[in-house]
C-alpha cells in the first residue's frame, strides 16, 4: 500500500506542478484517495469513473474536481453511485466514460459509444433535460475551458497558446 500512495503522491505532485488537471481512477480507496488530494493539495481534475457515494462527491467537489461516471451509474444496484450522480451539478458534471467498455444499461455488454453516455446523464436531475447534443457541446467547452485554465500562456504570434486552444 506505501508503494501505492508514494506513486500517487507523486502523480499529484506532477499535476500540481506542470499546472495540468489530475484525472483520478479510484476503487474502493476513497478515504485514502480523498485524504491523499488534501493533504497534497491537489488543484483539481477529473474523479473518473467514479463509482462512490455522495459523501465523496461532496469532498471531491468541495477540492474542485469534476465527476465523471461510467456506465456503472445505470446498473440496478448502484443505488449510492446513482444518488451521488443527482447530487452532482451539472457543471461539475463531466460527462460519461464514453470507450470502449461499460456501456449503460440497456447496452450493457456491448461497445460504448459517445450517444450512450446521454443515457448515463438521464440519471441526473441536472443534466438530464439536455439532449446528446447538448451534452457534447457543455461536455467540449467544460474540457476546453479546463485546459485553458490549466496550461501555463505561451506566446505564439498575436495570441498565446492557451487562447488559440
Amino acid at each position: 500500500m506505501a508503494w501505492q500512495h508514494r506513486r500517487f503522491a507523486n502523480h499529484i505532485l506532477a499535476a500540481n506542478e506542470s499546472g495540468l488537471p489530475l484525472i483520478v481512477h479510484t476503487r474502493d480507496a476513497a478515504d485514502d484517495t480523498m485524504r491523499m488530494l488534501r493533504e497534497h493539495r491537489a488543484h483539481g481534475g477529473v474523479i473518473h469513473c467514479f463509482t462512490e457515494d455522495v459523501r465523496v462527491a461532496k469532498l471531491a467537489l468541495d477540492l474542485g474536481f469534476y465527476i465523471s461516471f461510467s456506465g456503472i451509474v445505470t446498473f440496478k444496484n448502484a443505488q449510492s453511485i446513482q444518488e451521488a450522480a443527482q447530487y452532482v451539478p451539472a457543471r461539475q458534471n463531466a460527462g460519461g466514460n464514453r470507450r470502449p467498455f461499460l456501456a449503460p444499461v440497456p447496452k450493457r455488454g456491448k461497445l460504448n459509444e459517445p450517444p450512450t453516455s446521454a443515457i448515463q446523464q438521464n440519471l441526473s436531475p441536472n443534466c438530464a433535460a439536455h439532449s446528446f447534443e447538448k451534452h457534447r457541446r457543455r461536455h467540449h467547452r467544460q474540457f476546453l475551458q479546463t485546459i485553458r485554465q490549466k496550461l501555463p500562456a505561451r506566446t505564439t504570434g498575436s495570441r498565446t497558446e492557451s487562447e488559440a486552444v
